[in-house]
């Protein structure tokens, strides 16, 4: 998708879909029809869908968070939701601003 970021910067926008993945390589030293590393080794990544739990975390919910429903139901709640970390950060600005 061109959307390609680092595991340890944080993540944009979690929209109401499930479309937040993780890319995970994986090195063989033997393997047929996988592109192949300067080394001689092979490499192949996998892909997987966030887990709500890993997605709840990325937005800064916190760990005893409950939410309801399916899967596609918990990624909803979380992609309509404005990140704890965030409205935290514009409350304490307004808050710094007023008094």
């Amino acid at each position: 998708s061109g959307h390609v970021r680092s595991a340890d910067m944080p993540i944009q926008t979690i929209t109401t879909c499930d479309s937040v993945q993780v890319a995970t390589p994986i090195i063989f030293d033997k393997a047929v029809g996988l592109p192949r590393l300067p080394d001689g080794r092979y490499i192949d990544i996998r892909l997987r869908m966030l887990k709500p739990s890993e997605l709840a975390k990325a937005h800064s919910f916190p760990d005893d968070y409950r939410l309801t429903g399916n899967r596609g139901e918990q990624v909803k709640q979380i992609g309509n939701s404005v990140p704890v970390m965030t409205a935290c950060a514009m409350c304490e600005a307004d808050l710094k601003r007023v008094g």
